[in-house]
């Protein structure tokens, strides 16, 4: 049976495969056959490697970073995104995590460009009895 008659490529295997070949080395031993059993798709290495070039000539998103894809997402929609780059608790040292749901919809004012949608985006720390907020720009204890 060839590649069209099988359930090669489901969701999760072609996520698993874009993240894959995002984040491991290419000169990693056993590249291909790490990737193909961590997707856990019975396709072939030669069918994975032509449906990861396809998707990166193709659908070149597909392996762009969470930021990457959050700042052209504002840009085309929402205009200005308001975010700290701080990744790292000041108060505990744990990560920073963005918490979409806290987002504030802004209208911010440029000489040069008048009134611009924009968006604020609070990070959260990520240990649960820290009351760590990084805003863009400043921080806060509790909330």
């Amino acid at each position: 049976m060839d590649a069209v008659g099988r359930n090669i490529f489901s969701v999760v295997a072609l996520r698993k495969i874009i993240f894959s070949v995002h984040h491991l080395p290419k000169d990693m031993p056993n590249y291909w056959k790490t990737i193909k059993e961590f997707a856990g798709t019975d396709a072939t290495i030669p069918e994975i490697q032509t449906a990861v070039q396809n998707m990166e000539f193709l659908y070149q998103e597909a392996f762009a970073t969470d930021e990457e894809l959050l700042q052209k997402i504002c840009k085309e929609s929402v205009g200005v995104v308001l975010m700290s780059y701080q990744k790292k608790c000041r108060s505990c040292g744990a990560n920073l995590v963005t918490r979409g749901d806290r987002s504030r919809k802004l209208v911010l004012y440029t000489e040069s460009s008048g009134t611009l949608p924009s968006l604020h985006f609070r990070k959260v720390c990520s240990k649960s009895s820290c009351n760590f907020t990084q805003h863009y720009g400043y921080y806060s204890l509790g909330e």
